[in-house]
């Protein structure tokens, strides 16, 4: 091989090459047969020669871990049920809740010509609605009528009969509208309310009233006394805070176009036979307060009492047709000849002339229903004339100067003792105007209804049973005029009893010794007459409990003066009168049935068999 030319390095460069390859592949040589290969897993370091052993423990360590019944090493958690979030999703409002307002412009402010609007808020007046005042409680015997028992079902559980006989206590008072309506006005540097916010007006939501019974001569704790079955009421919706702004102006709406009066003034249900006017009249009940009526609020009265005398005549239609019914399926051949007592014609004859009686009187009722309805529409007709007359919109009314309020307690017992109070839950005027309040104010706005400060407690009324009497006049052995030992001191009674819808009053002489009784009182009122002593002030009658020997004491002078005694011969004498409006008499005015003969007329002396009078 030539090398002239060829420096050194190129000379021996392939064998250096050489070298440092054989050097490289020894050293790899060396490596992988001269040290050891391992893997550190933690504390655990696999080598070449145990990793065989480290993956059957790891496979059987697995093995183990996939048998039925191992608990899982992971914390398995269920997802979220995706029905529940679409749901409440669902129900949700879509709008945002972060609504754009402007809370500091005032919409209320008043303008003038060429004047820009002002971003301010105001402080407004918080008011302090007036209590009721005239505190006022009666109680009130009556019959309610089939037709009320059978639209609630309330009463069909409450109620036994027939006859629906039941007792309550009508609890009254008075509310100052205009009072109300001047606490929303400015004061102290309060601004006044808005009128549009209230629309000028006062609407009542709720007439709240409490009772306390009198145990051991200790008051109990106050209980609201709830709102007669199956009438209107908001108190639920109330309580349960579920009105919102817009069932807030539908109740409104409702209120001012005919149902206020059912809130305010409840009427009672409908009752068989008499119903008091003082129902719905408090002012009467003690004859102090005098309220004036305005002349819508006397058009409805008036309007009332002509639908009830519309009820009563129809349910004697009814009556009359039932008797008609009656008398002809009774009729056929009857025996002839005067018979005992001076009789006249047969059955026959006899059920001839009833069905014509029954038929005249059965057109007179027509008659006399026909014109009580010309009278309800002209009623109606006025009514609607005089709110056509009215400014309000859309024919509402409203409420205006001082009016009665009232309720009905139908759960008192008689020979309790009870003392009542109640307040008036109006709507709100700031409900619904949060955004037009400073924060400190925004509490105002919370509830749709605010309330009014409680009354005073009415008088104690102590609940009388439906069978009442009282001692009239009372005469000791010393002022009697006959010298007969046989006469002792003696007490005249008045028995008052209450049943299907009328009361009826018996009055009795008792003699000392002698028990209470009367004539038609179907059992002792459990008393007897201890004696008759006189003092300075006047005759003492003393009576015993036959059961428990109590001593009662009576004195005529005051008994005569007893409210409860003048308001039950008040309703004695209104219930007659009533009913003698529709008494059954021909076209001549001759009585209909036979007249009554006195006391042992003997035979045919009133037209009527033996002793044709009988005994009175």
């Amino acid at each position: 091989m030539k090398t002239k030319g060829t420096s050194l390095w190129e000379q021996y460069i392939e064998y250096v090459a050489l070298v440092v390859a054989i050097a490289l592949l020894g050293w790899f040589a060396w490596g992988a047969f001269g040290s050891k290969i391992e893997h550190r897993q933690g504390k655990i370091v696999v080598q070449a020669g145990t990793v065989d052993d480290e993956l059957l423990k790891a496979a059987s360590a697995l093995e183990n871990k996939l048998k039925d019944g191992t608990q899982s090493p992971l914390a398995i958690t269920a997802p979220e049920a995706l029905y529940d979030k679409y749901s409440r999703q669902l129900n949700q409002s879509v709008s945002p809740k972060d609504r754009v307002v402007f809370p500091t412009v005032d919409l209320t402010a008043e303008l003038d010509t060429n004047q820009d609007v002002q971003s301010e808020l105001r402080e407004y007046v918080s008011p302090v609605i007036p209590e009721p005042l005239n505190m006022k409680t009666r109680q009130w015997h009556g019959t309610i009528a089939q037709s009320a028992i059978a639209e609630t079902e309330e009463l069909r559980e409450s109620i036994e009969g027939p006859p629906h006989d039941t007792m309550w206590v009508q609890v009254a008072g008075t509310i100052d509208i205009d009072a109300i309506l001047e606490s929303y006005a400015a004061t102290d540097g309060y601004s006044a309310i808005p009128q549009q916010w209230y629309d000028e007006a006062i609407d009542i939501f709720d007439v709240e009233i409490q009772r306390q019974q009198k145990i051991d001569d200790e008051w109990a704790s106050p209980e609201v006394i709830s709102t007669l079955p199956g009438h209107l009421s908001y108190r639920t919706q109330l309580d349960e805070g579920t009105i919102d702004a817009i069932e807030r102006d539908e109740i409104i709406r409702q209120l001012r176009t005919g149902k206020q009066d059912d809130i305010v003034t409840p009427s009672f249900y409908t009752l068989k036979g008499y119903r008091p006017k003082e129902l719905e009249d408090p002012s009467v009940w003690s004859g102090d307060i005098e309220i004036e009526e305005s002349p819508l609020q006397i058009l409805q009265n008036q309007l009332k009492k002509v639908e009830e005398k519309i009820q009563k005549q129809e349910d004697d239609i009814v009556e009359i047709n039932q008797d008609i019914k009656d008398a002809g399926t009774g009729s056929g051949g009857g025996i002839g000849g005067g018979g005992r007592g001076g009789g006249g014609g047969g059955s026959s004859g006899s059920s001839d002339l009833k069905i014509e009686r029954l038929q005249r009187k059965l057109v007179r009722a027509q008659a006399t229903l026909a014109k009580l309805i010309e009278g309800k529409d002209a009623i109606e007709e006025a009514i609607e004339e005089l709110k056509a007359s009215s400014i309000l919109e859309e024919g509402e009314t409203v409420m205006s100067g001082e009016v009665w309020v009232w309720g009905h307690d139908m759960s008192v017992v008689p020979g309790e003792t009870y003392r009542y109070r109640m307040l008036v839950q109006l709507a709100n005027p700031f409900f619904g105007h949060k955004p037009s309040l400073y924060q400190r104010q925004h509490s105002l706005a919370n509830l749709v209804v605010i309330a009014s400060k409680q009354s005073d407690w009415s008088d104690p009324i102590r609940v009388q049973e439906s069978k009442q009497w009282f001692v009239k006049q009372a005469k000791s052995v010393d002022v009697l005029s006959s010298n007969d030992i046989q006469n002792r001191g003696y007490i005249s009674i008045d028995i008052f009893e209450f049943s299907d819808g009328q009361w009826t009053k018996k009055s009795s002489d008792i003699r000392v010794g002698q028990p209470l009784a009367a004539e038609g009182i179907g059992e002792s009122l459990g008393w007897f007459v201890l004696d008759v002593i006189e003092d300075v002030h006047g005759e003492i009658a003393l009576l015993q409990n036959m059961e428990t020997r109590q001593i009662l004491t009576k004195r005529p002078d005051l008994e005569i003066q007893n409210v409860q005694f003048h308001q039950l011969l008040r309703q004695i004498r209104e219930q007659s009168l009533a009913g003698a409006d529709t008494d059954d008499s021909d076209d001549s005015g001759s009585p209909t049935d036979p007249p009554v003969g006195p006391p042992g007329g003997g035979r045919g002396g009133g037209g009527g068999g033996i002793g044709g009078g009988g005994r009175r």
